[in-house]
């Protein structure tokens, strides 16, 4: 095998572009349902949420509609990303949070962070949410594009937001909490006399690097495997061996993060629902962001890009969603008697 660097904006894709490609999702809004679209080669998968019922249904694109099956009442896709965006123009527009803003005498809302959290299912839900899609919005108070506004919560206000019509249901007023003073902003541009006395620190491979890719397969020493980048998990290992002697040997079929939960533990009313499933509800694909050489990324590297697909069904591309390169840590582990 070659060493390349991975491209997959080609017009003729390579295997690893097919790779990343294998299985896509999307979700829309067809006759007032929730439909989740997933994509893989020759065919396509939806399944519909609505009225508390489910259904999938598969047909090669050429074909049309083949089956049709019940699901289990009560599934609901995962969130798009373009669905923040929308979802916080939806916010910014309602006049009930205009008029909590005004309450706490705020009185501009484009400066609003707004962070949308799954509504999840805790069995006190209203009757009228009970089948819905919905998100409850965090939000927090900015004074300029590049304020830090996490350092600035606006406590006590909770929208609650219909993902299939964007409407804004209602918003939670639990009482007027002041807000922090300070303003929070840690970043270089904000803090001057930052350290300048270090010394430049550089990772070099002369001879190139030690591991070799081919399309999305990786050797590196005895080690091979092969990459992918679903929307849900993010990087996945496929196909992990290990050359054992004359013999490859099979290690894994499979490797990624299935699920990271994050449960904050505030018991209180407007914070007891910040249990994050940050892989099944969002997605860690589908939120990664583009890394950057000399930052994320030390010494010789390969970056790869992902390809992934909005809730419109339109393509999208993450720049450099993969870094691959090698690192020396010294010894894991040193025992003296």
């Amino acid at each position: 095998m070659s060493c390349r660097k991975c491209s997959l904006g080609d017009s003729n894709p390579s295997p690893l572009t097919a790779g990343l490609l294998h299985r896509c999702h999307a979700v829309t809004v067809a006759n007032g349902q929730v439909v989740e679209i997933v994509i893989v080669p020759d065919t396509i998968i939806l399944a519909g949420i609505g009225m508390g019922m489910a259904a999938w249904s598969i047909w090669k694109r050429e074909d049309k509609l083949s089956s049709l099956t019940k699901l289990p009442p009560g599934v609901q896709p995962a969130s798009m990303a373009d669905e923040f965006a929308e979802c916080e123009e939806a916010v910014k527009r309602s006049p009930e949070f205009l008029a909590a803003l005004k309450k706490r005498g705020l009185d501009d809302a484009t400066l609003m962070m707004v962070d949308p959290w799954s509504a999840g299912i805790y069995a006190t839900e209203v009757p009228g949410d009970k089948s819905k899609r919905l998100w409850r919005l965090l939000c927090w108070v900015c004074t300029s594009p590049n304020d830090n506004g996490y350092a600035r919560p606006l406590d006590g206000v909770i929208a609650v937001v219909d993902l299939t019509t964007m409407e804004v249901l209602r918003v939670e007023d639990y009482g007027v909490v002041p807000l922090p003073p300070e303003s929070g902003n840690w970043g270089r541009a904000y803090l001057p006399g930052v350290q300048q006395d270090l010394k430049p620190l550089e990772i070099l491979q002369p001879e190139g690097p030690s591991c070799f890719v081919d399309g999305y397969a990786v050797a590196w020493q005895k080690w091979e495997f092969r990459i992918g980048f679903p929307p849900r998990e993010g990087l996945v290992l496929h196909e992990i061996s290990y050359l054992d002697g004359d013999s490859l040997r099979s290690i894994l079929a499979r490797a990624s993060v299935c699920e990271m939960v994050v449960p904050y533990g505030d018991p209180a009313e407007r914070h007891f629902h910040k249990n994050a499933f940050d892989i099944s509800e969002y997605g860690v694909g589908t939120m990664a962001n583009s890394l950057q050489l000399g930052c994320n990324c030390p010494g010789t590297m390969r970056y790869c890009d992902a390809h992934l697909m909005s809730s419109r069904g339109e393509p999208t591309a993450i720049t450099n969603a993969i870094c691959l390169h090698e690192e020396d840590a010294g010894l894991l582990w040193k025992h003296t008697d």
